[in-house]
């Protein structure tokens, strides 16, 4: 496969997203070689495992791949078959259905998936981490929701979902329970009611 890198080891398959120079970026080819990977890894008996990984150390995956999104859909508009929308919009509205599905494939696989996230886990990136049946972190990891900071949430593929379950609900304490308004510092930090 192009994009994606499937190896054996032992009785886990190892899936590889492989674009480190876009930051192992999900384009249009990436996400259809993706599910396919992990759709085969599981349908091997012999496989127990998935682990899915990022190429390179600075990302596991940065979200959707704007640039290759926009490049398929101006192909597909070039060729008469694009809605003739904006072509980053008319992308991701293309797209959408796909990651979805890419989404529910490692979501509800009968084995394990684990997500072992090097570097940076963003949009799409965080979403397949999260819909993993187990999530190892490197040092360098951190996790982010690209479309939060534009004020969207029409792609953000699960995290709603997923987030809660993993790191639970926010439950806010009530005003006469709040032992002081005051923002920890070091000195009475302490002191801090923590839950």
């Amino acid at each position: 496969m192009g994009t994606i890198d499937l190896e054996r080891h032992d009785s886990s398959a190892i899936v590889t997203l492989n674009s480190p120079q876009a930051l192992n970026a999900l384009s249009p080819n990436m996400i259809g070689e993706f599910a396919a990977a992990v759709r085969d890894a599981a349908a091997d008996r012999s496989c127990r495992s998935v682990i899915v990984t990022g190429a390179g150390d600075r990302a596991f995956c940065a979200g959707i791949d704007v640039k290759a999104v926009a490049e398929a859909d101006a192909a597909d508009a070039d060729r008469g078959e694009g809605p003739g929308l904006d072509p980053v919009i008319a992308g991701f509205e293309n797209l959408d259905h796909y990651l979805r599905a890419m989404i529910r494939t490692v979501h509800t696989l009968p084995i394990p998936v684990i997500a072992a996230v090097n570097g940076h886990a963003i949009g799409g990136g965080f979403a397949i981490a999260a819909a993993c049946d187990l999530r190892i972190a490197g040092t360098t990891a951190t996790f982010a929701d690209g479309m939060v900071r534009r004020g969207t949430s029409g792609c953000e593929l699960g995290l709603s979902y997923f987030l809660p379950k993993l790191v639970g609900a926010s439950i806010p304490t009530p005003p006469s329970r709040r032992r002081s308004h005051s923002v920890p510092t070091s000195p009475n930090l302490r002191r801090w009611p923590l839950r």
